[in-house]
């Protein structure tokens, strides 16, 4: 997960604690890049866009262009507008708002990896 807020990123990481789900935190794109790069293969990639400093949109294409079977949830503001609503057509697979609650988001990794016919 790419999250710069400890708080935040403990609020998903108990939101995804019935999951067999293993949260590995970044602080920005680049070191979930370079965590991407340097280790074992990982299925999901969730990213707080709006995570000042990054370049969210060309970061998150470049990470799906080396990695297309990386699922890729972006998390944003409730009102999805600007940066956020860019990134998603550039190689995010969903997005979420961070007023999901627990079994919304558990729903949304489920549909992704268990589509329903």
């Amino acid at each position: 997960m790419v999250e710069d807020d400890y708080a935040i990123y403990l609020y998903f990481q108990e939101m995804l604690c019935s999951s067999q789900a293993c949260l590995i935190r970044a602080v920005s794109l680049q070191e979930a890049f370079d965590i991407l790069t340097a280790n074992s293969r990982y299925d999901l990639l969730i990213i707080n866009t709006n995570i000042p400093g990054n370049e969210n949109c060309r970061s998150i294409r470049r990470i799906k262009s080396l990695w297309p079977d990386l699922q890729i949830i972006a998390v944003a503001g409730c009102d999805c507008k600007g940066r956020n609503k860019q990134c998603y057509p550039l190689g995010c697979d969903t997005m979420v708002s961070y007023n999901t609650d627990g079994a919304d988001m558990r729903s949304t990794v489920n549909e992704m990896f268990y589509p329903v016919n």
